[in-house]
């Protein structure tokens, strides 16, 4: 064995053996040996098949992918963290391994086996062969993030960097991109399976890695960077486009950080007919996301930025009971791709409930989440976030969802704002941080808000003890507006106060009953978090126009 090898490793899974199966794989970086008990330890990157994660990946014959799982409490870069150490007694044999960063349909199964040994007849012995013998292809690399309680509350799934493939040209080469007759191919003749075994020689992928020479590790920085083109938009603002957009609450968010609004899709008539009041610049779409692709036009609704909140109460750990929406909500995750393929934004967003990344029954419906957005040649990652560090006044956990089109850096999680005290961050928010400006705005303004009439709110069958409002957050604000009451405790909060507690501004309009005003701002993502992500997706998209960062640059503090 070498540095540089693929190996494959005993599989101790104990799975059933009713079709074909293997074990992991290691990519071999660092061979260690004990002089002393002339033990040998292999370190490198695990690889496991695609096809045993789907649906996150696509089930593709000798498709792999690097399996990096790291903590949260780890500064180190992932690729570190990453590696894994193995005995060499785990090693059941070598391996041939191609990385990778093309399409499939560039480089597929046929085209990394173009030969293997004579006398194998018919397709399932051959695929057989393949599977047991011959080259893997891994062009993807997926990241865990587990936290102390060794729980995975975040991760990232995107192609290999250019710099992460092997140097490959011939195998590689654009010829191979032309779909070829090759002895895996569906049509190819029962003489075509009768090939030589592939013979190792100097221009093998094996020999050009251990001769290949060192890369240049010292970079010219006083060459000014190259720019690429600016803001498509004649004010020179990113465009931003709001998918399930309700009253507007993303939009409201992109609008604080700077962004050009340019339109909304909603089914809801209520929330559309307030997204409209809200934003008469932007254009609203009454429509069903499910036959929105059909009519999207990129000259219409083409954006740099899009932004996509399903419907999340299905997927919700407070969701116990089956509820008349649950297959509709359900569906409407079969949406993401459909759409990213018509509209194409350079980055997109995703806001959802934790249960789906969480919970063990979801867990499929998860994968098929990153399977859309990495269809459409997106790269992604994601996180769950307690939205009160970004100054909400309410502890509100959410799963996002940061997208960048493939060669485009992923842009990095905003950093926390507030927290506790002596942090060294600034404190938390509270109810009446968050209710100040209402109880300012007086009496005279509060006549003509009928979505602010603390004297007509039911008062509570069993009172609670007031608190200080300045010593309290609220908890966790839904359509009903939660488990939560005003700190006098005589009362429920009005639809403006939840407004306020969810961050809109004081003049944001709503429309129908009073119900439905708290219906529509508890559905929304809180603009006083959301504006910190779309405000850091701008200033990376700047940066990278601008030619100051890279589309394969993994930063983590712009």
């Amino acid at each position: 064995l070498r540095v540089g090898d693929t190996v494959e490793l005993v599989d101790r899974t104990e799975r059933p053996a009713n079709h074909p199966l293997s074990g992991d794989f290691l990519r071999i970086k660092a061979m260690t040996e004990n002089l002393k008990t002339q033990e040998v330890t292999l370190e490198g990157y695990r690889l496991r098949r695609c096809s045993y994660l789907r649906p996150l990946f696509d089930g593709k014959l000798n498709e792999v992918f690097m399996l990096l799982e790291t903590s949260e409490y780890d500064n180190r870069p992932s690729m570190v963290q990453g590696r894994v150490t193995v005995a060499a007694s785990e090693v059941l044999k070598k391996r041939e391994c191609q990385f990778a960063n093309v399409d499939y349909e560039a480089y597929d199964v046929s085209m990394a086996n173009k030969w293997f040994l004579a006398g194998i007849r018919g397709s399932t012995d051959i695929k057989n062969y393949i599977f047991d013998q011959g080259t893997l292809v891994c062009r993807w690399a997926y990241t865990i993030i587990n936290d102390h309680n060794n729980v995975s509350y975040g991760g990232q799934v995107r192609k290999l960097h250019r710099c992460e493939a092997d140097d490959d040209s011939e195998t590689l080469s654009p010829s191979f991109s032309t779909p070829q007759k090759s002895a895996f191919s569906p049509d190819a003749s029962s003489t075509a399976s009768a090939s030589l075994q592939r013979t190792p020689s100097d221009n093998s992928t094996e020999s050009k890695q251990r001769n290949a020479k060192r890369r240049a590790s010292v970079e010219q920085l006083h060459i000014t960077p190259t720019k690429r083109r600016l803001s498509p938009t004649k004010s020179g603002r990113y465009t931003f486009g709001d998918v399930f957009c309700g009253v507007g609450g993303a939009s409201e968010g992109a609008r604080q950080a700077g962004l050009h609004v340019s339109w909304g899709l909603e089914l809801d008539q209520h929330a559309i007919k307030a997204y409209a009041e809200n934003f008469p610049s932007a254009l609203p779409i009454w429509e069903n996301a499910h036959d929105f692709p059909a009519i999207a036009r990129r000259r219409i609704h083409g954006v740099d930025i899009l932004h996509l909140s399903c419907p999340c109460q299905f997927w919700s750990v407070a969701h116990t009971s089956a509820g008349k929406n649950d297959q509709a909500n359900i569906e409407t995750l079969l949406t993401i791709g459909p759409i990213l393929k018509a509209i194409k934004p350079r980055y997109a967003t995703l806001e959802q409930a934790p249960g789906l990344l969480q919970l063990k029954k979801h867990r499929l419906w998860f994968r098929k989440l990153i399977n859309e957005i990495t269809a459409q040649k997106y790269n992604v990652h994601w996180t769950v976030t307690d939205q009160a560090i970004y100054g909400l006044p309410q502890r509100r956990r959410r799963l996002i969802f940061l997208c960048a089109k493939e060669g485009f850096p992923l842009p990095a999680f905003p950093k926390a704002v507030h927290g506790p005290p002596n942090s060294g961050l600034k404190n938390w928010v509270t109810v009446g941080d968050a209710l100040m400006e209402l109880k300012r705005r007086g009496v005279a303004a509060d006549a003509i808000d009928e979505y602010h009439k603390p004297e007509v709110e039911k008062p509570l069958k069993h009172p609670r003890e007031p608190v200080d409002p300045f010593s309290v957050q609220a908890k966790c604000i839904t359509t009903s507006g939660g488990e939560n009451t005003h700190p006098s405790g005589t009362r429920k909060f009005t639809p403006r106060e939840f407004a306020q507690l969810q961050g809109f501004p004081l003049d944001y309009v709503f429309t129908g009953s009073r119900g439905n005003a708290t219906k529509q701002a508890g559905n929304a993502w809180a603009p006083v978090a959301n504006t910190k992500y779309f405000l850091l997706v701008a200033q990376f998209l700047e940066a990278y126009d601008l030619g100051l960062i890279n589309g394969e640059d993994e930063i983590d503090d712009l």
